[in-house]
């Protein structure tokens, strides 16, 4: 039997909580922006769902805070820094550059001896031209809605679930993040 790695392991599971809907590999979004398609507020709530089901809810917070810190919620950015987080067992310090091999949603993949060559390269200034003419102002918004539609709907979840109770400091500080993302969310 093939043993897996943490993040193959991650990356299979993925699949299936997201019923193949997401890929964990963020080269396959690289450079695409802050696109619907590639990531909502639904596939965050079924992966939320599936880590607190198969690592538990201190694994699951550690999940919400990654999404709250990622700047803008592009499909890149988000599968980087959950390949990290599934890496270090969901234990993780957000204000360290939890990101890793990204950068405004350009991931340039290293080669088998972890180094960039000239494929890599290749790949990088293909995404880097491909990024040419975005909308950040517009794919700002579109993430903070999607990042307001996933914390409104962890929010209700945390408030109404007994294993979290005692917890209201958190839930305050959710309650402030959502302000900011959405002010008309309340």
């Amino acid at each position: 039997m093939e043993q897996l790695t943490k993040v193959e392991q991650l990356g299979r599971l993925i699949g299936e909580w997201t019923h193949r809907q997401l890929d964990l590999d963020p080269a396959y979004y690289s450079g695409r922006g802050v696109k619907t398609n590639d990531l909502d507020s639904e596939r965050l709530i079924l992966v939320f769902q599936g880590v607190r089901k198969e690592y538990g809810l201190p694994a699951a917070l550690a999940y919400i805070e990654m999404v709250r810190n990622i700047p803008l919620l592009t499909a890149t950015d988000f599968t980087a820094a959950l390949r990290n987080l599934g890496g270090f067992d969901f234990k993780c310090d957000f204000h360290s550059g939890l990101q890793g091999d990204t950068t405004k949603g350009i991931y340039v993949p290293k080669d088998e001896n972890g180094k960039y060559g000239r494929s890599s390269t290749m790949t990088g200034f293909v995404a880097i031209v491909a990024t040419k003419g975005r909308d950040l102002v517009r794919e700002k918004q579109v993430s903070d809605r999607m990042k307001a539609g996933f914390l409104g709907w962890v929010y209700k979840f945390l408030y109404e679930n007994e294993e979290f109770e005692g917890q209201e400091q958190y839930l305050t500080s959710l309650k402030e993040t959502l302000h900011i993302l959405d002010p008309v969310w309340w």
